[in-house]
């Protein structure tokens, strides 16, 4: 059976003018959103000289050829083609899923794109293919003769304003933890949930193909901090599929449907706290003992080390609610334990210092945690560190733990995807203390997921780094000096001595057994692929 794929891109202009960025776009600034999607689509009518669809409407359609290295850069090719336009004068905003057709025994797949035109939309010139140039606001589709299937290849991509804008605003999120980050993207799913727009579905099976679409565009905004999201909302997704194929698609369950669903989100989000408490838990039991309300003192003879010393690096929320848990152990008990955590900044932003270490002070000061009672010695210190120094810190201070937060756990090997400067410090802790000072991973089971190449770990931009170098830093350098940022790296599992979660120490045949779980959940993705969308062609390049 003959297979294609196709690639149809879509333009945009913003009309009137809003946020024009400059035609020479970075290198960095492409792979990000434009603040607006634009509010009209550069349809194209196709002229007598192609072989299917005179007259019809459409967007910028081809095929892939073999010699193309991805669809995307076959996607620019078509556009340069047809309408003249360069990548420099696009702004890149997202593809979505594909769609499957078949029409004859032909099968193959569509590959939608969006692009935002960023110079004068009157700059285009056409080919021969094309004969009128119109832009349309997206409501009014309807207006013109259209080619087949064009408005799903539109609603795959072009999203609504209101959820455009939140994933503008998750993608430039560097401030949240994975935990917290995936929080704020069900948030955004349960807007979505609770805004669909009623008229344009005639079933709950389209209104769930919606749904889907827009968590999948949730779930790949941060493809770095998208294990958790994808594995809650696969479960979220695979519960409302349950609903339809229990009550049925008809549009009577709606208000049903709707309330399942928003149910369900908030199930999840309620479920932290308890999560939370249980890894908390676990930590206590497994790590401080001593503070366990079951702990039984063996009175060994051996006096024990009442200064305890922590270790860690950038922001987690698990972490720092951890270690406000201990805090409170250490403070409440009868024996003179100390506590000194010790941060590692996190460059380029800075989150370790300004989200943990000053939260978790806040917090000490609020409660009245640092001192011990009646005095003034310091019970419970912080150390904020350079990333740099974390090797020499490691070699001439005591450390009783280094911990990690985690925005993903591979589920195969138990490497970890974390903040940069995490492989340094585990590395540093094995290499000066073989394996005397322990690093523990403590993270939710949701963070389990799939391998990722680590050549390409999410990078940003280098005015964050640059920021620092002050007024030396001149143009010129920026234009010459090639200054990389990037933010994940991966931890080797053998520095990694044990992983902390609400189930408790996992090894790493349990870890592999909840990774098959949600990597079952995570097929509810493919149903947009396996919509089958029939369309007669005889020429497709035509």
């Amino acid at each position: 059976m003959h297979k294609l794929r196709l690639i149809t891109s879509l333009l945009t202009i913003s009309d009137p003018p809003t946020n024009v960025l400059p035609q020479a776009i970075p290198k960095w600034k492409k792979s990000l959103l434009p603040q607006t999607q634009g509010n009209k689509i550069l349809l194209l009518k196709r002229s007598e000289k192609v072989s299917t669809y005179q007259q019809h409407w459409g967007g910028i359609t081809g095929s892939l050829e073999p010699s193309d290295k991805s669809c995307l850069q076959r996607a620019l090719a078509d556009i340069k083609e047809k309408t003249g336009f360069s990548e420099h004068d696009l702004h890149f905003i997202r593809t979505g899923k594909p769609l499957k057709i078949n029409n004859n025994g032909v099968e193959g797949l569509v590959h939608p794109y969006l692009f935002k035109i960023v110079t004068d939309p009157k700059k285009i010139k056409l080919d021969s293919e094309n004969s009128e140039v119109s832009f349309v606001e997206p409501q009014k589709i309807n207006d013109y003769q259209i080619v087949p299937q064009l408005k799903d290849i539109i609603d795959r991509v072009y999203l609504p304003d209101k959820i455009h804008t939140g994933l503008y605003e998750l993608q430039r999120d560097r401030s949240s933890g994975a935990l917290e980050y995936t929080w704020k993207s069900l948030a955004l799913l349960k807007v979505a949930t609770e805004e669909t727009p009623r008229e344009k579905f005639d079933n709950l099976n389209q209104t769930f193909l919606y749904l889907l679409n827009i968590a999948h565009h949730i779930s790949v905004i941060r493809p770095t901090m998208s294990t958790s999201i994808i594995n809650v909302v696969s479960v979220i997704l695979n519960d409302a599929k349950n609903f339809i194929d229990t009550h049925g698609s008809s549009l009577d369950h709606r208000a049903e449907f709707q309330e399942s669903l928003s149910n369900s989100i908030k199930t999840y989000l309620d479920s932290a706290t308890t999560v939370q408490k249980r890894i908390n838990r676990n930590a206590i039991q497994y790590l401080f003992p001593m503070f366990d309300p079951n702990y039984i003192d063996q009175n060994s003879g051996i006096e024990p080390d009442y200064n305890l010393s922590i270790l860690t690096t950038s922001f987690s929320s698990t972490i720092l609610k951890l270690l406000l848990a201990l805090c409170h152990a250490v403070h409440s008990s009868p024996k003179p334990y100390t506590l000194q955590v010790t941060i590692l900044e996190s460059r380029p932003l800075n989150e370790g210092a300004l989200y943990l270490a000053q939260r978790l002070n806040d917090y000490i000061n609020s409660n009245n945690l640092r001192y011990f009672p009646n005095t003034k010695n310091q019970r419970i210190r912080i150390t904020v560190i350079t990333d740099s120094s974390v090797a020499y810190y490691l070699k001439t201070k005591k450390v009783t733990y280094c911990l990690l937060g985690a925005d993903r756990v591979v589920g195969e090997d138990g490497s970890v995807v974390n903040k940069m400067g995490s492989a340094c410090m585990a590395m540093a802790a094995n290499y000066y203390h073989e394996g005397e000072v322990p690093v523990f991973v403590v993270t939710q089971r949701d963070k389990i997921g799939e391998d990722e190449d680590e050549i390409n770990m999410e990078e940003n931009e280098a005015s964050e780094v640059t920021s620092s170098y002050g007024q030396w830093w001149t143009r010129l350098s920026d234009q010459f000096i090639e200054v990389r940022n990037v933010y994940f790296e991966k931890v080797d599992p053998r520095l990694i001595s044990g992983y902390l979660m609400e189930d408790g120490l996992i090894g790493l045949e349990e870890m592999r057994k909840i990774w098959f779980t949600y990597k079952k959940a995570r097929i509810i993705f493919d149903m947009q692929i396996l919509r089958i969308v029939k369309i007669e062609f005889k020429n497709i390049k035509n």
